[in-house]
This record gives structure tokens, C-alpha cells and sequence, in this order.
């Protein structure tokens, strides 16, 4: 739940509890307790299981890492819907947002990578790398996994403290999945050939 760094103790950030989305800190002060105190009480009080979050990788890094040329951007995130008896649990956002976070953040508004790079990191990096047969391009033959997207109005809407918050500016599934005769599920835009 925290660790000694250089700088002091650094906080974790407490998820995948109902009732809890607070750095163990926070709880601890809130129950008058030292953090070691309400980190073993919050353990005992939910089976032994907890998950955290920490804050370990600065943004300039974020960065650095996103441009490399073997870098695939990809989420860890737990399968969930809020409509669903998982959908009240505390999960971390990237859940919802990481591929938004990065077409908005770091494309759009940072420019750290072009958007058909940040297509690629997510669809067809990933899946010569896993050997993923027909996936990560659109081409005949290939399986349509699209998501259609607004590039000037996605975003990531979920936060720490809501986390189960559909992504801004994505085409709902439902909307279009007949048309394209395929379920949506990665995202990527449409991109034309040019002739």
C-alpha cells in the first residue's frame, strides 16, 4: 500500500473495493488510524483482496517510452461493464480509457505521435507480435475490428473516482455493428487509401 522512497512514503492508491477509491493516507486519516493500521484492517475486512494503484512513471517517461519504435499500447485493464455486478467496483480507469487517453492526450493535444502511429502501436503492432492471424489491419480478408471515433472530440472520461465512464467521441457498437456486418472492438479510425 505504500513504500519508503528517497522523498518519503509514497501513497497507493486503493481500487477494486466498492467503497474505496482513496490513497491509503486519505483512509487512514478518515479512520484515525496510521496508514499500516487501516491497510491491514481494509485487508481483513475484504478477504484478503485488494488491488492498488501506484504512481511510479513520470510523464516526460510516459513519453519517451510511447515513441519508441517497438512500444505497443495496450491496457491490463479487467473486462467490465457498468451495467454488471463488476460495474461497482472501484477499477482502475485505463479500463475505459487508455486508447482514448492516448489519441487525445498524446496525439491530439501533444503531438507526441501521429495518429496512424498510435492506430498502429494498438492494432497491428500488437498482433504480429502476439500472431494474431487477419487482425490489426483493415484489409480483405482480415477481420473487421473497428471502432469509429471523432479524432477531434475523443477523450477519456473515466476517473479514479468513477471509473465505469464510457470514452467521449466513440461510435457505440450498437450503432453500427450491422452495417459493418462485424463486432467493434479495437480501436481504430477508417483510414482511406489515398489514390
Amino acid at each position: 500500500f505504500f513504500f519508503q522512497a528517497e522523498d518519503g512514503i509514497r501513497d497507493y492508491k486503493v481500487t477494486g473495493v466498492q467503497t474505496c477509491a482513496l490513497p491509503i493516507s486519505s483512509l487512514a486519516l478518515e479512520q484515525d488510524k496510521n496508514p499500516l493500521e487501516a491497510a491491514l484492517d481494509l485487508l481483513a475486512t475484504t478477504k484478503d483482496y485488494i488491488s492498488a494503484v501506484n504512481f511510479a512513471i513520470g510523464e516526460e517517461d510516459i513519453e519517451t517510452v510511447l515513441k519508441h519504435p517497438f512500444t505497443s499500447i495496450g491496457s491490463d485493464g479487467v473486462g467490465t461493464h457498468p451495467e454488471i455486478v463488476t460495474g461497482t467496483e472501484k477499477i482502475h480507469p485505463r479500463t475505459y480509457g487508455t486508447f482514448p487517453r492516448v489519441l487525445a492526450k498524446y496525439v491530439r493535444e501533444r503531438g507526441i505521435l501521429t495518429e496512424e502511429e498510435a492506430i498502429f502501436k494498438m492494432t497491428g503492432l500488437p498482433a504480429k507480435r502476439l500472431g494474431l492471424d487477419r487482425r490489426g489491419k483493415i484489409a480483405p480478408g482480415y477481420f473487421a475490428d473497428l471502432t469509429v471515433y471523432n479524432p477531434h472530440t475523443i477523450d477519456d472520461s473515466a476517473t479514479f473516482e468513477t471509473p465505469h465512464r464510457y470514452a467521449e467521441g466513440i461510435t457505440r457498437s450498437e450503432e453500427h455493428t450491422s452495417e459493418l456486418q462485424s463486432p467493434c472492438n479495437l480501436v481504430c479510425r477508417l483510414l482511406l487509401e489515398k489514390k
